[in-house]
């Protein structure tokens, strides 16, 4: 076999591997989860086959690029150096390897074109929009087994009553679902924004994305999404239509949580968590969670606990491997025992970061999502700025990269926005 035809038989596996793993995303169910590992390897297999037909690519190690993209996972494994306890931090690499081996893999397996991207997030998109299906209909069997249906139990619908059903973070399936929904609008604005029956079918499945988007209830991904929403529509030439879809999405949002009869309405949250740090008992109850604590003032004590330990370390952080010990310390000097004992994160990726590997990893963090900007900025690609921004506002109130599924859902799309090789096509 020629090796023009071995590339080519290489170049299509590698589509259906990626494809392949966008379609598994948003599954995790124990089985599933553990075959989405052997879909990454497939891919990388046929990604770095490509060295096999032309030994001669090693030469794409001195990419600059490649660097640039490792470097947070190369500075966190550089962080296990100086760390006394090296077992948690290993734990810690072993789930941020996706940040080392996807730019890896499309360095020297190439990028796909903006066709064959095109088939990779549809892939995740229909996925995507099954499993919320899945998730509801157990949702509704749960309900049913209660009840009979005779009421409806939001408990079953919002957070994690509806993601539980399919085994993931509420958090977790609100970006992906904020994710889908830029998307099918991208697409949208590729049609010129025309009532055709392509554009009709994608603006219902925007609908039915933020259905579930509002019913998870992630108030900061919902939050963040706004904002991105009318950045999306700036950027698209329509900042009118973008500022009237923003208002009328917050209006909406602002009114769903105020309704929910068991959850703290938006501004009694807002008036516990500014509270000064004196005013609130960290040592309260945590059996009543609901009266005591909410997502705000429980990530207000996680940030301080944060600081505390960031003014000790400043600039190289106290190292992969030692930074939840001493976190929990902190914690434990704040008395905030409902955190310490559940061996939270610090609940911002940011503060992560530093708390971890210092200012040195946060600009080495930084400086991997400038060079993302850059690319997307020349190569008029919005979807990619819009990926990054949506991550940028979502990363101040949860550890992404800390978790595998944030850790290979960004190491993936990252890269394989950044690695698209050819000029973006307006329409279809």
């Amino acid at each position: 076999m020629k090796k023009d035809q071995i590339e080519k038989i290489r170049k299509k596996l590698r589509l259906w591997f990626a494809i392949l793993l966008a379609v598994s995303f948003p599954f995790t169910i124990p089985w599933f989860h553990n075959l989405s590992s052997y879909i990454i390897w497939g891919f990388g297999a046929c990604s770095m086959g490509y060295l096999a037909i032309d030994p001669k690519a090693i030469r794409r190690l001195l990419k600059p690029e490649l660097w640039i993209l490792t470097l947070p996972f190369l500075w966190a494994l550089a962080g296990m150096v100086y760390s006394q306890d090296q077992a948690p931090g290993w734990y810690y690499i072993e789930k941020q390897l996706s940040l080392l081996i996807f730019p890896f893999f499309f360095v020297f397996g190439g990028g796909f074109s903006f066709a064959e991207r095109k088939k990779v997030l549809f892939g995740f998109v229909l996925s995507l929009a099954v499993c919320l299906l899945i998730a509801l209909v157990l949702s509704l069997k749960k309900n049913y087994e209660l009840d009979q249906l005779r009421y409806f139990h939001l408990i079953f619908y919002s957070y994690h009553g509806l993601s539980s059903r399919i085994y993931i973070h509420a958090v977790y399936l609100s970006v992906y679902v904020g994710f889908a929904m830029f998307i099918l609008l991208d697409q949208i604005f590729q049609h010129k924004l025309t009532f055709s029956r392509k554009n009709v079918g994608l603006a219902l499945g925007v609908v039915y994305f933020g259905f579930f988007l509002t019913l998870l209830a992630a108030k900061m991904v919902l939050s963040a999404w706004a904002i991105v929403l009318l950045i999306f529509f700036f950027i698209k030439g329509k900042p009118k239509l973008g500022a009237l879809v923003t208002l009328l999405a917050f209006v909406g949002f602002y009114f769903f949580f105020s309704s929910l009869g068991n959850k703290k309405t938006i501004q009694e949250r807002l008036d516990m968590s500014m509270d000064s740090p004196e005013q609130i008992d960290w040592t309260a109850d945590p059996e009543n969670l609901d009266r005591t604590w909410n997502s705000l003032n429980m990530r207000l004590g996680l940030w301080l606990g944060a600081k505390e330990g960031i003014k000790k370390r400043p600039v190289f952080g106290p190292g992969t491997g030692d930074s939840d010990r001493l976190f929990n310390m902190e914690l434990k000097k704040l008395g905030f025992e409902f955190a310490f004992s559940r061996n939270f994160n610090e609940h911002n990726q940011y503060l992560g970061i530093l708390n971890t590997n210092g200012l040195v990893g946060l600009l080495f963090f930084a400086l991997m999502f400038a060079v993302g900007f850059k690319v997307s900025k020349n190569r008029d690609d919005h979807l990619f700025t819009v990926f990054l921004t949506f991550l940028l506002f979502c990363f101040l109130t949860e550890n992404y990269i800390e978790a595998q599924k944030g850790a290979i859902f960004i190491g993936f799309f990252f890269s394989f926005f950044f690695f698209t090789n050819d000029e973006p096509k307006t329409n279809d």
